[in-house]
């Protein structure tokens, strides 16, 4: 696309290293190796089959982002309602080591249902 034997990137390889050197520095370019990775099959998938592989991913991806987000909203909701039991109970003002445990199990569940996703959607998204 650009080429360097013409244009800006010549100006600045004579002039830049000239000035940053005691002697004028040579640059020294050449092509790039062919590349190994292309899978050549995808070349000819048509514009609207890529489309539709992009819009699944996308709508599964969502869906499966917001079936997260509900359980964790969930989870959460569920550990919130048992602090407040805790709070406006009458039986004791402090937490015991039991009722706290309960509380770090609840948040301890959300990250694990979040790394469950992380895998579920690294696994769709490919």
């Amino acid at each position: 696309m650009f080429g360097y034997e013409h244009g800006i990137f010549t100006l600045l390889a004579k002039y830049c290293c000239y000035f940053c050197t005691s002697e004028l520095a040579k640059i020294n370019f050449r092509n790039a190796d062919e590349p190994k990775d292309i899978i050549w099959e995808n070349l000819r998938v048509s514009d609207w089959a890529r489309f539709k592989a992009r819009a699944k991913t996308a709508i599964v991806g969502t869906l499966l982002t917001g079936i997260c987000l509900a359980i964790i909203v969930y989870i959460n909701l569920i550990k919130v309602d048992r602090i407040e039991s805790i709070i406006y109970s009458e039986d004791s003002d402090e937490l015991t080591i039991e009722q706290y445990t309960k509380l770090q199990g609840y948040s301890a569940l959300i990250s694990i249902v979040v790394c469950i996703f992380n895998e579920v959607l690294r696994k769709v998204m490919r």
